[in-house]
């Protein structure tokens, strides 16, 4: 078997699985995940566009501990997210 007929299963594998959910959810079900919008601070909270971030430390997943100011002048994206148990 080739990569190319691999990957065209995989996708159609996606897409049935997808289509399938879709078709599961309740119509008020699906528009609540189609209409979701951001969360945002209240007034007067959080940081000013611009300011410095405040320095925090966080272990990653081999239980090493990087701290914020340790990247001074590189660009940082942080990536949460949540498993519901």
């Amino acid at each position: 078997m080739n990569n190319k007929y691999i990957n065209r299963v995989i996708y159609s594998v996606i897409l049935v699985m997808t289509f399938t959910f879709m078709a599961c959810l309740d119509s008020d079900d699906l528009n609540s995940i189609l209409t979701l919008e951001p969360e945002t601070l209240p007034p007067g909270d959080g940081l000013a566009i611009g300011s410095t971030a405040p320095d925090f430390s966080l272990p990653d997943a081999d239980g090493n501990v990087h701290e914020l100011s340790d990247y001074a002048g590189q660009k940082v994206a942080l990536v949460f997210f949540a498993t519901e148990s």
